[in-house]
């Protein structure tokens, strides 16, 4: 299992043992509950470490004002968002926290392409709006990061 920082921010980017076994058939030995959230940890982690190589790789390679470099930024975010929705969580807590990340990373895109979009109309209030809902949509990102670190370090 993964255990070091998962998502990083691509602009400026919990339940007991009772919840899992509520969702899995009684005669699976407790072992085969933890191997499977072990799994669906890792595809979950798996989704957002893909997105942050593709976002360093745009990053890394454009400047900060680069319009096409943030309309990438969006798509990647767009691309992950599916991703992650169509991910096989049979767990309730990794679903949340999937469904978390699913509407952060579409907050992320419709703010980014606000930005743009202010950007290309020189527009700057449009642009500090869009900005400051980036912003919001971006500071999720931490702490989800410590929930899902912290929900599948855990034994339970």
């Amino acid at each position: 299992m993964q255990r070091g920082r998962v998502f990083v921010s691509p602009v400026t980017v919990g339940v007991a043992l009772g919840v899992v076994l509520s969702g899995c058939s009684p005669n699976l030995p407790v072992a085969e509950l933890f191997d499977r959230k072990t799994a669906q940890c890792n595809s979950l982690v798996e989704v957002g470490n893909s997105a942050v190589a593709e976002v360093q790789a745009v990053m890394n390679n454009s400047n900060p004002s680069d319009v096409e470099a943030l309309a990438k930024i969006a798509q990647i975010a767009d691309e992950t968002a599916a991703t992650m929705r169509s991910l096989d969580l049979q767990d309730p807590q990794l679903q949340q926290l999937r469904d978390r990340y699913v509407n952060m990373y579409a907050d992320t895109s419709a703010s980014t392409r606000a930005l743009i979009s202010a950007n290309n109309q020189q527009n700057s209030a449009a642009a500090q709006q869009a900005y400051t809902a980036l912003q919001a949509a971006t500071g999720q990102e931490g702490m989800l990061v410590n929930e899902v670190n912290e929900y599948c370090r855990s034994e339970q």
